[in-house]
């Protein structure tokens, strides 16, 4: 499956966006714009809570 926009269109909504990309509707694969460092940061800790990586 491939998602475009999986972030509501750049309305972030935190690590449940990822949750529901990944568990509920099944996304093997997304990619995210981000336009700044702090995106890219808080984007990334969100992924990794909703995935469950720790490191």
């Amino acid at each position: 499956v491939i998602a475009i926009k999986p972030m509501a269109g750049g309305r972030y909504l935190g690590p449940q966006a990822f949750e529901f990309v990944f568990d509920e509707i099944g996304v093997d694969a997304c990619m995210y714009g981000m336009g700044t460092i702090d995106q890219v940061r808080a984007t990334t800790r969100a992924a990794k809570q909703a995935l469950g990586v720790t490191s």
